[in-house]
């Protein structure tokens, strides 16, 4: 809850560096979003309930980022 309400798009947006480091060394993952207890909408203002959805749009550069390094160890294999 307290990315959306204080993160820019941009920055939901972007794959962090350890994440990245990360995915390069692993051989599986599951991708699972979502907080242990759900958000609670009616705090969470209209304009920044869109961002909820930023990591589920096949266009965005967090998602394009996993692909790109997902891809390139799938092809080293």
């Amino acid at each position: 809850m307290r990315a959306l309400l204080e993160a820019s798009k941009e920055l939901l947006e972007t794959l962090p560096t350890h994440q990245a480091a990360a995915l390069q060394h692993t051989d599986a993952f599951i991708f699972m979003l979502g907080p242990r207890h759900p958000i609670e909408w009616d705090k969470i203002p209209a304009e920044k309930q869109e961002l909820a959805n930023v990591w589920y749009f096949d266009s965005n550069k967090y998602l394009e980022s996993w692909r790109k390094i997902a891809q390139k160890a799938l092809s080293e294999c």
